[in-house]
């Protein structure tokens, strides 16, 4: 599972909304079979802002539509998540990424086939956000 693009504001008003446009292409050779009973769907698209100083997500959004399983060899799948992190403070902070397990409190749980750098929790960082 690679993030072929995301694109997100730079800057947000603190209770505002954040909009991220995010395409996603299954590099591999099968799926995510995220949609079988026993997994039930537990695993999603999600972003999160992150303290810089703590490497902990301060607010998490997952994407409900994006949906892994559904997620093809080769194929590109778009999609546009509108959040609102009401309770961050202002400050800076990065913008991470993960495909969570819902059954885990939302911790990042796929291993994404990208370089970025990571948290120790799993997040993939994708870049600087300002909360004013």
């Amino acid at each position: 599972m690679v993030p072929v693009e995301i694109t997100y504001p730079d800057r947000i008003a603190q209770g505002g909304e954040i909009t991220i446009s995010h395409t996603w292409k299954n590099t591999g050779v099968g799926v995510l079979p995220n949609n079988k009973p026993q997994w039930n769907y537990k695993y999603k698209v999600a972003f999160a802002l992150i303290d810089p100083a703590t490497g902990q997500a301060v607010f998490k959004a997952i994407d409900g539509v994006a949906e892994p399983s559904a997620w093809i060899e080769g194929g590109e799948y778009s999609y546009t998540l509108k959040a609102f992190p009401v309770s961050v403070p202002t400050g800076s902070y990065k913008l991470g990424c993960a495909i969570i397990d819902s059954t885990m409190d939302n911790t990042p749980a796929v291993n994404l086939a990208i370089q970025n750098a990571r948290t120790d929790s799993g997040w993939y960082i994708l870049g600087d956000i300002l909360v004013d």
